[in-house]
């Protein structure tokens, strides 16, 4: 789910780096494995960039000889932006020494990346390859914290199969650290490669064992081919801290964490209901508590503008909206874009009882879009109106936005069951991503995100400030039960196929 508003998501590929001078665990000479042996290739990349620059914010393939010889054009014809820096035999050190001349400048919005095929083959081991990978991934995100990197596995080759083991053992290091971080993922090539046998299939091969020929290529632009998308995905970053009735404290939590999640990458950034203000009866005793102060409020609400402009994010805020006198407030969610504009504001429509002493229910929705990826917004109690996710799901909103304050609950609260349930149903019902936000005053349930599928994916700390980091991508196919009949019901027609005019089926007595 991406926007054109949004900034470009950079990626990087690195491919595999063969070593055609090395075999096995052969040893290598200190000049021989020195970074300065390829200084001639670098200063040849650089000159044709003089001659023909390269787009800015494409994709980056980078590695070993396995990348220098993809032919990108005859394996990717529908792509336009893919440049090739496959340097042959290097490893991911060279990678390292060159970051600033072979990736930097390109400010890649994705690194397709293979290099470590060379290393396992020179002696190094997995978690070598590892802490080598961990560098390189640390030095691309400090100076583009946009950039993905797409970690192409080591292939299982007839020539190096002895060091297979080492290198499955370095591929399942890797796959594991990247599932961490959203901006990484793991392409899994090894298994499409083995046959029958179990075995490496030669038919993948060059003459020479170790080699892609134009059957191996087809597999791996294949494998690959999916991570290249950029439209209709972001990466969303959810927040909690603990909300209390300091609209002070709250607004420096509030830009501390637009900063952390800027640092990680984030596109949108997600706050819990009442972020800013602090919510009644649970933060605060409106009875005991002196008016709101609206001039400190809006100064605080002014002061993550200005932030959220120089971030650059685009961000979804809880926060008290003042109504003209004589009216309660709404308990609304600002929509702040990239300049530090409200652009929108969702009120929330359904409020309990003890909401409606201090709240104005809202009478719209709201939706917006962030990388193509279409937002709808809803606030607590709504999570118990089904009939508000399937208005939001006609309006083909595909992230739905959920900001709660279920904190400060008595020991044994049902809500720490009943919420993530719920969470789980509206979204797989109505196939849409939910992030839900909430409060981490003490006894809270944790923020988490859902997939359209239903499934938890991840989850923050209970009671503990944090930020959960989700690719959201609005075209990944997910299992969706109900997607055949969901329109017709929807529409009232409750049943799916035909009925049928039989005596028997109207006859519900007897057998």
């Amino acid at each position: 789910m991406s926007r054109i508003l949004s900034r470009p998501f950079p990626v990087l590929v690195l491919a595999g780096l063969s070593l055609l001078a090395f075999f096995g665990t052969t040893p290598v000479h200190a000049e021989e494995k020195s970074p300065l042996r390829w200084e001639k290739k670098i200063l040849a990349f650089e000159a044709s960039d003089m001659q023909s620059p390269p787009a800015k914010g494409g994709v980056l393939f980078l590695g070993s000889s396995s990348i220098r010889g993809w032919d990108l054009e005859k394996y990717f014809p529908k792509h336009q932006d893919l440049l090739n820096r496959g340097f042959g035999g290097s490893q991911i050190s060279d990678s390292i020494h060159y970051v600033a001349r072979v990736v930097f400048p390109y400010r890649p919005r994705t690194i397709v990346f293979y290099a470590e095929d060379n290393d396992i083959a020179a002696g190094e081991s997995a978690e070598s390859v590892l802490a080598d990978y961990r560098k390189f991934a640390g030095l691309v995100h400090a100076k583009l914290p946009k950039t993905r990197i797409a970690f192409v596995a080591i292939k299982p080759s007839l020539k190096r199969w002895n060091l297979v083991g080492e290198m499955r053992k370095a591929n399942t290091a890797i796959r594991k650290w990247s599932a961490r971080d959203p901006r990484l993922s793991f392409i899994d090539i090894d298994a499409p490669m083995i046959g029958e046998n179990g075995r490496p299939r030669p038919a993948l091969f060059a003459k020479d064992g170790l080699h892609l020929n134009h059957q191996g290529y087809v597999l791996w632009s294949k494998l690959v081919r999916p991570h290249l998308r950029t439209e209709n995905q972001l990466l969303l970053a959810s927040c909690q801290f603990p909300v209390s009735a300091d609209v002070g404290k709250n607004a420096a939590w509030i830009k501390k964490q637009l900063e952390e999640s800027a640092r990680r990458g984030a596109d949108l950034v997600h706050f819990s209901e009442a972020a800013l203000s602090g919510y009644p009866g649970a933060d605060y005793d409106p009875a005991k508590s002196p008016p709101r102060d609206w001039k400190a409020h809006d100064g605080a609400l002014k002061g993550i503008l200005d932030h959220t402009r120089k971030l650059g994010l685009w961000v979804v805020l809880g926060a008290d909206h003042r109504l003209s006198k004589g009216n309660k407030p709404h308990n609304s969610l600002y929509v702040i874009n990239p300049e530090g504009k409200i652009v929108d504001r969702y009120d929330k429509r359904f409020c309990t009882g003890g909401d409606l002493r201090h709240y104005s229910p809202g009478d719209h929705f709201t939706t917006f879009n962030v990388k193509g990826v279409k937002c709808g917004l809803l606030i607590c109690y709504d999570v118990r109106f089904p009939e508000l996710y399937r208005k939001y799901h006609l309006e083909d909103v595909r992230l739905m936005l959920h900001s709660f304050h279920n904190a400060r609950m008595r020991e044994g609260a049902v809500h720490f069951i009943i919420m993530p349930a719920t969470l789980q149903t509206r979204a797989a019902t109505n196939n849409m991503f939910v992030s839900a936000t909430n409060s981490c005053a003490r006894r809270s349930w944790p923020g988490l995100l859902v997939t359209p599928d239903g499934r938890i994916a991840s989850r923050l700390p209970q009671d503990e400030p944090g930020i959960l980091m989700s690719l959201i991508d609005a075209d990944r196919g997910y299992y969706d039960a109900s997607a055949p009949y969901r329109r017709r019901a929807i529409e009232g027609k409750l049943h799916s196929g035909e009925s049928v005019d039989d005596e028997r089926s109207r006859k519900r007595s007897g057998h």
